[in-house]
């Protein structure tokens, strides 16, 4: 898929987001670390070989916290200030991803994005997303050392017009290169079974930019 693509992609589902709550749709939010607001159930990180950690603590991560000696994150812009950071480098084990569980009809994952070259670190993003078993987008992005160090809130696959029903999503580094992976959070859409009015809508978790703003990732 191409930026251009991508873009009218996450823009079309965007804007259904907004458009359904004033219907029977409502939009929850996957945590990184929280996970689902709604049932509890939280991502699942593997392989289970400490490949993953937390950003918003970690130490020995090359991106981190500005809490720690050159940190580049401010976690008050990542979403409940958390983030899971992984690195794949080709050819050495299994590759990590994240799977999410949802019952929903439209799912949104966003990460934080390593922009800036970082000493002695690997920035370069390059996923594949796979749902309910079937490779479903890919998301490649490289370091632009003219722009800002960190990207937050990137939707990075999105998905609309799924069956109401459970589903699998998988995040996982591409085999065939090395890939930096910064989970956030994801916002999946359920029917509820009810109307939903204005009344309904101020439990729902949005994203902290407003649509527009997807134009500076996809320059």
């Amino acid at each position: 898929m191409t930026p251009w693509e991508f873009r009218v992609s996450a823009y079309t589902l965007l804007a259904s987001f907004f458009l359904r709550v004033s219907s029977r749709q409502v939009n929850v939010t996957i945590d990184d670390e929280f996970g689902d607001d709604i049932t509890g159930a939280k991502p699942v990180y593997s392989p289970d070989t400490g490949l993953w950690t937390q950003g918003s603590t970690c130490t020995g991560c090359g991106v981190r916290s500005i809490a720690y000696p050159q940190g580049e994150v401010q976690a008050s812009q990542a979403f409940h200030g958390t983030w899971h950071d992984a690195t794949y480098l080709s050819g050495y084990g299994s590759p990590c991803a994240v799977t999410l569980t949802f019952n929903g009809t439209a799912v949104v994952v966003f990460n934080l994005i390593a922009n800036a070259g970082v000493e002695q670190t690997n920035t370069n993003t390059s996923v594949d997303f796979f749902l309910d078993g079937a490779l479903a987008g890919s998301y490649l992005h490289e370091p632009d050392s003219e722009g800002p160090s960190v990207l937050y809130n990137v939707p990075v696959f999105s998905k609309s017009g799924l069956p109401h029903q459970p589903h699998t999503l998988v995040m996982q580094a591409d085999t065939t290169t090395f890939s930096l992976i910064l989970f956030d959070h994801a916002i999946y859409t359920v029917d509820d079974g009810s109307d939903v009015n204005d009344d309904h809508v101020d439990h729902v978790e949005w994203p902290k930019w407003h649509p527009n703003e997807l134009d500076e990732y996809f320059k």
